[in-house]
């Protein structure tokens, strides 16, 4: 089973509108970027690379057409 850490966390209003257009126009949801982002400043603020960061380095926002997942099963 995939634990899962849920996290209430307040944004100012204006980052509201920014983060919907990306996801929007990347065909993601808000909640990956919000991973994504703060996987990529753990990776940049670790003083020893970890499986977390090669992971984020790899990891891009392109849309799902033209992505090719290496992690997924498919």
């Amino acid at each position: 089973m995939k634990q899962e850490w849920q996290l209430k966390v307040r944004l100012p209003m204006h980052m509201r509108d920014g983060l919907y257009l990306i996801a929007k126009n990347n065909e993601r949801s808000i909640n990956y970027l919000i991973v994504k982002a703060v996987t990529e400043f753990i990776a940049r603020n670790s003083e020893a690379p970890t499986a977390v960061t090669v992971r984020a380095s790899d990891v891009s926002i392109s849309s799902k057409e033209n992505r090719h997942d290496k992690y997924s099963n498919s």
